[in-house]
């Protein structure tokens, strides 16, 4: 499944702009990893792929996003971590205070409104408004300005950068820009994370949308054609490795093997056994074969079955980044995800510029449906935003 390297690519960008750090290797070899020698920093990192993986699960099934999936998904992603305290899972109940070098509330970069009702409130207000699917409102305008509310309120004592980003992908599937979450924002926002947090807090000092949302929608456009570069490479693909496998007279277990390997591109014995249900014995030259037809590269034992177990082995660089499993609805996807793209690209012109003419794709003027959005947001904070 393409999901799963796309989920981890996410949740390790993500993470890093939190100054959560690790590699995209020991992220994307995780399941192949005994979770006695994960690191700190790669269980923080797999925490988010379980929220995330439970909040799309909630959308897709039709689910509203509220604070209580806000909730679930905060407590899942600070469990075992310092922030993993009485207040985990919960709108906060204290002050919070951002960038302050001595820890003091006025040496702070950032303050958010204070603990209680109000807050409250306001997150339960921005939830609402973004589970208003049917409004008029532009999608791309509308995330921005979700994203960018989320963060001033920092409802939560960590992890609210995170959850924002994951809020932007929640919302598309909210309005049904797409139905399977393969968007990852969060690189592109990780390249250039000082210009993302300045557009943030310009917002707020002086109510100007244009550079944040033109910002924001260079990001999304981004982020959407590499997907769909990504997907299409994939298609491209699908025949030649098919044919290598018929040519080899590759049948059975090797089959699913090979269809496995975009979800976990690196492996051993143990896991797909384990996924298929058969024997070592039977996977272990499946693996084998698969290393000798170059699909697989990395160290392989001849010794006996225990050994290699805990052998584990990568995709060849000609597979990486290449899917062979579920093509089809991959198609969907990629008409979806070229539509958030075009949806994304027309943003990034100024907002308060009317569409060029002759522009086949708009005719109405952008600032008057970019007010008609700001007319329906939540009421947006003064305070300088963070993310």
């Amino acid at each position: 499944m393409f999901l799963r390297p796309t989920l981890r690519r996410e949740a390790q960008s993500t993470s890093a702009l939190e100054g959560t750090f690790a590699p995209l290797e020991q992220v994307l070899a995780s399941d192949a990893t005994e979770i006695s020698g994960r690191s700190k920093e790669l269980q923080e990192v797999l925490n988010y792929v379980e929220a995330a993986t439970l909040a799309y699960d909630a959308i897709g099934e039709g689910r509203p996003l509220n604070v209580g999936l806000l909730e679930t998904v905060h407590s899942i992603l600070v469990r075992g971590t310092d922030a993993d305290t009485d207040q985990a899972g919960k709108i906060r109940e204290s002050q919070v205070a951002i960038g302050s070098p001595t820890g003091a509330i006025e040496d702070a970069r950032f303050v958010p409104m204070p603990a209680g009702v109000a807050l409250n409130v306001a997150v339960q207000d921005l939830t609402r408004w973004v589970n208003d699917s049917g409004a008029a409102r532009d999608p791309i305008v509308a995330a921005a300005m979700a994203h960018y509310q989320f963060e001033t309120l920092h409802p939560f004592t960590d992890g609210n950068g995170r959850i924002g980003r994951l809020m932007v992908v929640l919302q598309f599937m909210t309005d049904r820009l797409v139905t399977e979450p393969l968007i990852s924002v969060s690189p592109w926002f990780e390249a250039r994370r000082t210009t993302y947090q300045e557009h943030l807090a310009e917002v707020s000092a002086t109510g100007d949308w244009d550079l944040w949302i033109t910002f924001f929608a260079e990001g999304v456009a981004a982020s959407a054609d590499d997907v769909a570069q990504r997907v299409t490479r994939m298609l491209a693909v699908q025949a030649q490795y098919v044919q290598i496998l018929q040519e080899a007279g590759a049948r059975g277990v090797i089959r699913d093997i090979v269809d496995a390997l975009i979800g976990d591109q690196v492996i051993n014995v143990s896991m797909m056994s384990d996924r298929f249900g058969r024997t070592p014995q039977a996977v272990s030259p499946a693996l084998q074969r698969l290393v000798e037809l170059g699909i697989l590269s990395g160290p392989y034992a001849t010794t006996v079955v225990s050994t290699l177990r805990t052998t584990s082995f990568s995709l060849s660089p000609l597979l990486q980044g290449v899917s062979l499993h579920e093509m089809r609805p991959f198609v969907v996807t990629l008409r979806r995800i070229r539509r958030l793209s075009d949806l994304a690209t027309h943003w990034r012109q100024p907002v308060s510029e009317p569409i060029p003419a002759g522009n086949p794709t708009e005719t109405s003027d952008d600032r008057g449906r970019l007010h008609q959005c700001v007319e329906s947001a939540p009421r947006r904070s003064s305070a300088p935003s963070g993310g």
